[in-house]
């Protein structure tokens, strides 16, 4: 299948073979970011009125989680099946597997980029305001890094746990 989200508030579902259209789901809100994709097909997807959409494979609404502000980060999954983004009101959010907040941190700026999830399961994610924060897969804060300028884009992991990351000043 091929899932598309676009800002047109709309997560469509193609099969690109027999190209016919499965399903649409209208999230009612701008879309800003790609979807995730969980092992069972669920769809996970952020919208600007600020919240966080799951959806069955089938395309209908599992639930939803409203964030404080706008959520332009993609979604990651942790291998538990936990749900990790960022919001524009400096939130980091941690949602079980049914919509369920399990944990929610601040960073000190607005949070557009995406999170990762590290080999030992911390979850790292850039915010506006230029800082990379680290966080256990509990919440607990466990380290943070002043870039140069505001952090927008995912972060990349290595295999040892080197972080990699670019800011919009170089």
């Amino acid at each position: 299948a091929l899932i598309i989200a676009d800002r047109t508030q709309t997560v469509s579902c193609f099969d690109p073979v027999a190209q016919v259209l499965r399903w649409q789901y209208a999230a009612r809100s701008e879309i800003t970011a790609a979807p995730a994709i969980a092992l069972d097909g669920a769809v996970y997807v952020g919208t600007r009125d600020g919240q966080l959409h799951v959806l069955n494979n089938d395309g209908t609404l599992r639930w939803r989680f409203r964030a404080g502000g706008p959520v332009y980060s993609s979604p990651a999954l942790g291998s538990d099946g936990t749900v990790y983004f960022g919001s524009d009101d400096r939130g980091i959010y941690a949602v079980g597997r049914s919509g369920r907040l399990l944990w929610a941190a601040q960073a000190t700026g607005a949070v557009s980029a995406s999170p990762v999830i590290g080999p030992d399961g911390s979850v790292i994610v850039g915010s506006k305001d230029g800082l990379l924060h680290a966080f256990s897969s509990e919440g607990k804060r466990l380290w943070q890094f002043a870039g140069n300028g505001a952090i927008y884009d995912s972060a990349c992991v290595g295999e040892d746990g080197t972080v990699y990351f670019v800011t919009r000043e170089g």
